[in-house]
């Protein structure tokens, strides 16, 4: 039963790490298109 515990923390980590690089690709998305917005679309 330890060994699946562990196995599901370790999921949910993982899980919580990959929302987390989303969250900063869409952030420095966002952050990309308004300074396109303010420079003029180069």
């Amino acid at each position: 039963v330890q060994e699946i515990e562990k196995t599901r923390l370790l999921a949910d980590e993982n899980a919580q790490e990959a929302q987390r690089k989303e969250n900063e690709a869409r952030q420095i998305e966002e952050d990309l298109r308004e300074t396109q917005m303010r420079v003029g679309f180069y």
